[in-house]
């Protein structure tokens, strides 16, 4: 018990000095750690006010343009300040001094002066000369460009000026004979005695328009055959469509004159003149006269050549006239066969089927 009481009073000293050791050690952390605090502070407040010092002298040396202006006219002052602190001391110095010096000495300041704003008008002068020469310059080298560029082209001379001329006078002769050598007239008229006669000119007149070309083929000589009138077969006995109404129509038509085709053959041959012509031609011949055709069709009111807009509209009229006639024929034959075979049903069928009953009695006895 003794050594072991002994053991314990021996082991709080040494506690104690290992509490004390690390308190020490602790203590001398938490003193370092302020030190280095307190010296990044420092450190930092001075890079701080560094940073201040060193906006603001840039907030100083960066100025607007009227702080130039100012600042220019503050040195100039400055550079002018000395000769006229000299001027005004010269003259607090030479008060005393006649009247003559003073002028004198105020000509010389004047002069000075008058110097200074020489030497500047001189310099704003050699500056606006050198510009204007840059002009002067640039504006010549432009109009000798442009005198190259025209010394290169042929100069218009009154003999040049007629050959154009005479040029465009042949090219209007010749685009007038190109439109003048397609025309279109009523082949009618080329039946005509004396329309198609040949007319001269004297040597010295100017050509007319040429008279219309008609290119011919040669008409083929086909056997007389009866004309003949095809109907359509009519079932009922009392026709809507009769022969007496369809012949007249038929033959009016024959007698009325119906569009040309792209070729009219002539009466007399003797009159034309054959010609060959290549199949390409031919095409765009006949296209041309289609698409003329479909123009009139579209612009013309009036008899037009061998194109009669009326006769096509009465045409086209009584077409629509006899499609509305058969339909409604037709129509009425179908009721009227309807109503036949019901009347037929109603007459025919029901004794038939009555009729079977006394067929019994014949097969009893």
């Amino acid at each position: 018990m003794p050594n072991s009481a002994a053991g314990g009073f021996g082991a709080e000293p040494v506690l104690s000095s290992e509490k004390k050791k690390q308190a020490q050690n602790e203590a001398l952390r938490t003193a370092w750690l302020d030190k280095m605090t307190t010296q990044r502070l420092k450190e930092l407040n001075q890079l701080s006010k560094e940073e201040t010092e060193r906006i603001q002298r840039l907030r100083s040396e960066v100025v607007s343009p009227t702080q130039w202006a100012e600042r220019a006219e503050q040195k100039a002052r400055e550079r002018i300040q000395p000769l006229l602190d000299e001027a005004q001391q010269i003259g607090k110095s030479r008060s005393r001094i006649s009247s003559s010096l003073r002028n004198q000495l105020s000509v010389q300041a004047a002069d000075r002066t008058a110097e200074t704003a020489e030497q500047l008008s001189e310099d704003l002068l050699e500056v606006l000369v050198e510009d204007t020469a840059r002009a002067a310059w640039a504006a010549e080298t432009d109009w000798r460009l442009e005198g190259l560029d025209q010394s290169r082209l042929p100069a218009p001379t009154l003999e040049s000026i007629l050959l154009r001329m005479e040029e465009m006078q042949r090219d209007q002769e010749e685009v007038r004979r190109r439109i003048a050598s397609v025309t279109y007239s009523d082949p009618l008229y080329w039946d005509q005695p004396g329309a198609a006669g040949h007319q001269c000119h004297a040597p010295g007149s100017r050509p007319a328009s040429p008279q219309p070309i008609r290119l011919t083929r040669p008409v083929l000589i086909l056997p007389s055959a009866p004309d003949i009138v095809l109907e359509k077969p009519v079932e009922t006995g009392n026709s809507f469509m009769s022969e007496d109404s369809v012949t007249p129509q038929a033959s009016q038509e024959e007698q009325q004159p119906g569009p040309s085709t792209a070729f009219p053959g002539p009466v007399n041959r003797s009159r034309g003149t054959v010609i060959s012509v290549s199949g390409s031609m031919l095409r765009n011949i006949r296209r041309y006269r289609e698409d003329y055709d479909a123009y009139l069709r579209v612009v013309a009111h009036e008899t037009v050549g061998s194109f009669n807009p009326w006769a096509v509209a009465n045409s086209l009229a009584e077409e629509l006239l006899s499609e509305a006639v058969a339909d409604v024929a037709a129509e009425f034959q179908d009721v009227v066969e309807e109503y036949a075979e019901a009347v037929f049903t109603s007459e025919f069928l029901q004794p038939i089927l009555s009729h079977p009953a006394p067929a019994p009695a014949l097969v009893s006895q």
